[in-house]
């Protein structure tokens, strides 16, 4: 349970290192370096499309993981995760950016899914209240302080220099922030190949 909750906290930190900043990402930074003509309405439609996209496709996934396959099926989210979020980061049109965004959005959803349903798997019955306190520390707390403190480090000295008028001028978020939740995302492998070895090895001994 500790090696999957590590996998949760190290994956949810990725997705907070971009996430927060997708919209301003679009808004401003992404016309700047691609070149293309991307309006505040076009970012934040690109932003729903990639949202309701991954929405339902994500249902694909639910009938696999909630027969047993919750291991491989967030190894696979993981995958597309990293994929989404590499292609985030070289997109530099309106089509592929929209892509991308749906297929990181995807991943995110489908492990968000899988995690639960192998988490609460894991659970014994009489103590799930305060595991999910636990659970909460791991998704919410560590990820929320160290995703955006990572996310501004990466602006701080990658950021992308937008004219705000008057001569004042603001620092905004880049395609480096993909690069950075990808590791992210790599890193979570480590702790989630190993619960999945253990959990592999615990059920051929109940057999």
């Amino acid at each position: 349970m500790l090696l999957l909750l590590l996998t949760l906290c190290i994956y949810t930190c990725g997705f907070n290192v971009y996430m927060s900043y997708a919209t301003n990402y679009l808004w401003y930074a992404f016309p700047e370096i691609s070149g293309e003509p991307l309006t505040k309405g076009m970012g934040s439609i690109i932003m729903g499309i990639g949202m309701l996209a991954a929405t339902g496709l994500s249902f694909l996934f639910i009938k696999p993981t909630n027969h047993g396959k919750a291991p491989l099926i967030t190894f696979i989210s993981i995958c597309i995760s990293i994929v989404g979020c590499i292609w985030l980061t070289f997109a530099m049109t309106i089509t592929t950016v929209t892509i991308a965004l749906i297929i990181a959005c995807l991943g995110y959803m489908v492990n968000l899914s899988a995690l639960n349903a192998w988490f609460k798997n894991l659970c014994p019955e009489n103590e799930r209240g305060g595991l999910e306190g636990v659970r909460q520390i791991f998704y919410n707390l560590f990820p929320m302080i160290i995703g955006p403190l990572v996310a501004q480090i990466i602006i701080k000295t990658l950021g992308t220099v937008y004219d705000a008028g008057d001569g004042k001028t603001i620092e905004m978020p880049n395609n480096y922030l993909f690069l950075a939740a990808a590791a992210f995302m790599l890193v979570s492998f480590i702790p989630l190949v190993i619960s999945m070895v253990k959990t592999k090895k615990a059920n051929e001994i109940e057999a």
